[in-house]
């Protein structure tokens, strides 16, 4: 028991309890912003939104690369498409399958969800448009600062 707790001591600067599981969390699965563990954290849709936001792109990428930009393209419109054939509710905005009438959480009427219209994630290079992560401050290929999205 002694050494267990001497190594603790020694890395447990490196973890953190959340205050609602009560778990040891690691640095990865932790939201410092929040101070929860990521399951337990109030921003939890915004963090799956935003990593979804990453890996789409990622996916763009690789199909950009390998020359299936326009497949992707489709794929992309078609899961607007059936996005926007979702059912809201008014109270969080929780999305939910056409023909669902009622929020399970709130109890209230759902609404037709409307996208709202897209804004650019994308820094865009001025010189031939090309889009790079937000944040990215010069074109690797031209040198010119990026247009960021506002």
């Amino acid at each position: 028991a002694d050494q267990l707790q001497a190594v603790w001591n020694q890395v447990q600067d490196k973890f953190h309890e959340c205050p609602t599981c009560k778990r040891i969390i690691c640095p990865t699965d932790w939201d410092s912003q929040a101070g929860f563990c990521e399951d337990d954290s109030p921003r939890r849709e915004d963090i799956a939104r935003a990593q979804a936001e990453q890996a789409g792109a990622m996916f763009k990428g690789f199909a950009n690369a390998f020359g299936f930009g326009d497949a992707a393209k489709k794929i992309e419109d078609a899961a607007k498409q059936a996005q926007s054939a979702m059912m809201q509710c008014p109270t969080d905005g929780k999305l939910f399958p056409l023909g669902t009438k009622f929020c399970p959480e709130h109890g209230v009427a759902l609404v037709q969800h409307t996208a709202a219209p897209a804004k650019s994630t994308m820094a865009k290079c001025p010189v031939d448009g090309k889009e790079f992560p937000a944040g990215t401050k010069f074109c690797p290929e031209h040198g010119q600062a990026l247009i960021q999205p506002s």
